[in-house]
């Protein structure tokens, strides 16, 4: 809905020509004054918005007596027509303070674009995944109940989203311009990379997960200022800092009661298609190699640290193909043919056994 079709639609509910549906639409965004407690506000920002709020009420109303006839035996008539105005008025006001002052307000945290910003909304209602193209080429696969709002023309420094729900990025990299989104209280910055970001109603809790390139996460109360001095930590500590650095098939999920971070690895590792520019092998069929050389060969086609917890591992070999199967087969299989296990500690995946004769 435009600017001009919102203030259409309240133009007929003063006159009372709207439909049933617009009035339930109107009386839903009427129903954001009683929330107004759940908005985080500033107790600046507050005192803005019941200054506005009343302010446009009084005018209204102080317009409509020169507009409205009324008889002057009926007051209580006169009464119900000012509430109606005033109610309307305080539904422009609410409305228009949320939509065209360039806030963005989830349900916990606000982030605030530049003014004199045009912005575009995008929300999914559907129950399919929705693809949204930008202006850069960057692709963004919205999920259903989710929503998204980014400038029309993206700023000369930086490209940013504001992100509602859940969403995979592909970003066309631009070193010159990072690319942030906000989600609750975290940021998540990049150059050029692909990555989904969860929002976890049921932990009250935000997942990143990298698929290709590098991704930095900040809590967006910190972003400013590790942004300047650039100490972030890697997505090999848990931590209670700043942010973490995720490379791919790594994950980390931030817990916003607590403050604090898990890293882990993705539910799914992909495999990374070529490594400084060397396109990894196709296959991987094997005939009595070194269980350690093929842990090796698979750590850097996954990008994921494999820590063997024995030398007694040196002498075990394999005999197979593991080429179709997903990595956490790949290692079953690896692991069941030597009597070994391997667990996943954080980043990393430990091997562990008695080895071989």
């Amino acid at each position: 809905m435009t600017k001009i079709e919102f203030h259409q639609l309240l133009q007929r509910y003063l006159q009372g020509n709207c439909t049933k549906e617009e009035m339930l639409k109107i009386h839903r965004w009427y129903s954001l004054l009683e929330n107004q407690s759940q908005l985080d506000l500033t107790h600046e920002e507050k005192d803005q918005l019941e200054h506005r709020l009343w302010a446009n009420i009084n005018d209204e109303i102080d317009e409509s007596e020169k507009v409205i006839p009324l008889e002057s035996g009926k007051r209580k008539n006169r009464f119900f027509v000012y509430a109606g105005v005033a109610a309307a008025c305080v539904v422009i006001t609410v409305a228009s303070f949320l939509f065209f002052t360039r806030k963005i307000f989830p349900e916990k945290e606000i982030y605030v674009f530049e003014k004199n910003i045009e912005l575009i909304s995008e929300q999914n209602q559907s129950t399919i995944i929705k693809k949204i193209v930008l202006q850069d080429k960057s692709i963004i696969h919205l999920s259903p109940n989710s929503s998204i709002s980014y400038p029309k023309i993206f700023d000369s420094r930086k490209r940013e989203i504001q992100l509602v729900g859940d969403a995979f990025f592909e970003i066309t990299k631009d070193p010159e311009k990072p690319f942030l989104v906000y989600t609750g209280r975290l940021v998540t910055k990049v150059l050029g990379t692909s990555f989904w970001i969860k929002t976890k109603d049921q932990s009250n809790s935000i997942e990143v997960d990298v698929a290709t390139g590098k991704v930095s996460v900040y809590e967006n109360s910190a972003y400013e200022k590790s942004a300047e001095s650039d100490q972030n930590i890697t997505a090999s500590e848990k931590s209670t800092n700043n942010g973490v650095i995720l490379t791919p098939n790594q994950r980390v999920e931030f817990f916003e009661k607590g403050g604090h971070w898990v890293t882990g690895l993705v539910e799914k590792p992909i495999e990374i298609k070529e490594i400084k520019n060397t396109p990894l092998p196709e296959k991987l069929v094997y005939n009595d190699k070194p269980i350690l050389e093929i842990l090796s060969g698979l750590e850097q086609r996954y990008g994921i640290e494999i820590v063997p917890a024995s030398e007694k591992l040196n002498a075990c070999t394999f005999t197979g193909d593991i080429t179709e199967m997903p990595l956490y087969e790949k290692l079953d299989l690896l692991c069941q043919s030597i009597g070994a296990t391997y667990e996943i500690k954080g980043t990393r995946i430990l091997i562990s056994g008695n080895g071989c004769d």
